[in-house]
């Protein structure tokens, strides 16, 4: 009994450290309001998330019937964006707000210039998962586009990112182009040339006006 025990216990260490090897750990706090500057800060854009109880009740809490995970009852249910510009003295004006697409709230966001355009990034608790990982939004906060990564990743290029037990770790530092009017996508590539730990990144253009792919990763 004792021999069968021990090889037991030393056969689920072996899984767990294989298993170590391929995804990684990973810890999310319950998310709080962002806010994000244009380049010239005469644009901010603030994003309020869905308010949670906890990051652990989300996690856990995928049946509620008609609640959704993990929302703390009372409080706000749908995570929004707003944008406004600023005046003269400093304070901002609102010029737009809605809700967002995204469930809980985005991890990230970008905002042109001209405040013609705002870029929402992922999903808190599950980075590179679901059809807005990229959500382009437009004036008055128009939906122009919600992209999803295999909407401009190859199935070998997908499948070859980095993972976490949440996410899928895609995305570098995102930015856009000279004039603005294209997002350019800092992506993971999936394999390296040789064994050196370092990270290689594939550009992809995507039009802030309609959302089409422009280049696809590694073109």
């Amino acid at each position: 009994m004792r021999e069968s025990s021990s090889r037991w216990v030393a056969a689920t260490v072996l899984s767990v450290a294989v298993l170590a090897t391929t995804t990684l750990a990973d810890t999310w706090m319950p998310p709080g309001s962002k806010s994000y500057l244009s380049r010239d800060q005469q644009f901010r854009f603030e994003v309020f998330p869905r308010v949670l109880s906890s990051a652990a009740d989300y996690w856990h809490d995928y049946d509620r019937g008609p609640h959704k995970r993990g929302q703390m009852a009372g409080k706000q249910d749908v995570c929004t964006g707003q944008l406004a510009k600023r005046a003269s003295d400093g304070s901002y004006a609102v010029v737009w707000k809605r809700e967002l697409v995204n469930d809980v709230s985005p991890v990230t966001a970008l905002v042109t210039a001209d405040g013609a355009h705002v870029v929402t990034f992922d999903n808190w608790h599950s980075k590179g998962y679901g059809a807005d990982a990229v959500v382009i939004y437009g004036l008055e906060g128009r939906l122009v586009a919600s992209l999803g990564l295999a909407d401009f990743l190859s199935k070998e290029q997908l499948a070859g990112l980095p993972r976490s037990v949440s996410s899928i770790l895609w995305g570098g530092e995102h930015h856009f182009d000279e004039t603005e009017q294209h997002l350019v996508l800092q992506v993971v590539a999936g394999k390296h040339d040789d064994d050196k730990p370092r990270t290689e990144w594939l550009s992809v253009v995507i039009s802030l006006t309609d959302g089409r792919v422009q280049t696809l990763a590694g073109k």
